[in-house]
């Protein structure tokens, strides 16, 4: 699990995270793609 920081990441749906952790910006780094020029990510 890793968070953005910075930029926009589309990812899938995802029985492993709460929606109250995707709105605190974290995500499955394995499963996310880049949807903005750039993007910053803290593991």
């Amino acid at each position: 699990m890793c968070r953005v920081l910075d930029g926009k990441v589309d990812i899938a749906f995802s029985e492993t995270l709460e929606a109250e952790d995707i709105d605190d910006g974290y995500i499955l780094g394995c499963q996310a793609r880049a949807a903005s020029e750039r993007v910053v990510i803290e593991f």
